[in-house]
C-alpha cells in the first residue's frame, strides 16, 4: 500500500480504549479510538506470548466491536491480551499506543 506509517501522536493526543474491561467470554468488547481525523481503524489483538489472535481489518470510523473470537471462531482463553489500532487520517496511518483487555471466564 501507499500508506505512510508515522511513530504514534503524542501520549494523549490518539488512545484506543476497549471496554468492558475486564470482558468475559460472552461479551462483545467494543473499542473506541480517541483522537482527531480517524477515518478508519484496524483492531490487533495479541495473546500473552505475543500471538496474533485477532486482526479486524480496516473498518470505518472510530469504533470497532469484538466478540473474543479468534480468527477461526473460537473463544479465546482467559488471560491478559495487548492490544492496540492503526487509524487511517487521508494518507497517513498512525498507531496508538498498546493497552491491555483483561478476559475472564
Amino acid at each position: 500500500e501507499a500508506w505512510r506509517v508515522e511513530k504514534p501522536d503524542p501520549p494523549g493526543s490518539l488512545r484506543v480504549v476497549g471496554w468492558p474491561n475486564p470482558g468475559r467470554v460472552g461479551d462483545v468488547v467494543r473499542f473506541s479510538v480517541w483522537g482527531l481525523g480517524v477515518e478508519e481503524v484496524r483492531l490487533w489483538v495479541y495473546d500473552p506470548s505475543g500471538r496474533l489472535v485477532y486482526d479486524s481489518r480496516w473498518q470505518p470510523g472510530p469504533t470497532y466491536q469484538w466478540n473474543l473470537q479468534d480468527g477461526q471462531g473460537r473463544w479465546v482463553a482467559a488471560g491478559v491480551y495487548l492490544y492496540w489500532a492503526e487509524v487511517r487520517r487521508g494518507e497517513t496511518v498512525v498507531r496508538t499506543g498498546v493497552e491491555k483487555l483483561l478476559v475472564l471466564k
